[in-house]
């Protein structure tokens, strides 16, 4: 198990894996805490928003035992005003889909909704 730290601004603390990597990067890199996805410095936004969401969509699965999307929308987008109801404060800045993968969020739409 290799062992880093992430932030508080999400950006990837590469002290404990230099040794594994042959240096640590000359840039930075981020990563959301729920899902993993690491993302270069442009998109270092994606990251916190990412984690907001997955919290709600987790929780909003949890109360509703459904996926906050509409049911015919063949992207998978997440609904946001499902929910800003409670567990959302402001609509994010990325759009984000619900994935195949047990419910996980992502800002890229699956290949599968990329059909429709």
């Amino acid at each position: 198990m290799y062992h880093f730290n992430i932030q508080d601004d999400h950006s990837i603390d590469f002290k404990l894996l230099g040794h594994l990597l042959g240096g640590i990067p000359s840039k930075n890199f981020y990563m959301s805490r729920e899902t993993y996805d690491i993302f270069e410095e442009e998109e270092k936004h994606i990251p916190r928003e990412m984690d907001i969401i997955q919290q709600a969509v987790d929780q909003y699965i949890k109360e509703h035992k459904q996926y906050p999307m509409l049911k015919f929308d063949p992207s998978r987008r997440v609904n946001f005003h499902l929910l800003q109801a409670h567990l959302l404060q402001t609509e994010p800045q990325t759009q984000f889909y619900i994935t195949d993968v047990d419910g996980l969020v992502s800002h890229k739409k699956t290949k599968k909704s990329q059909n429709h």
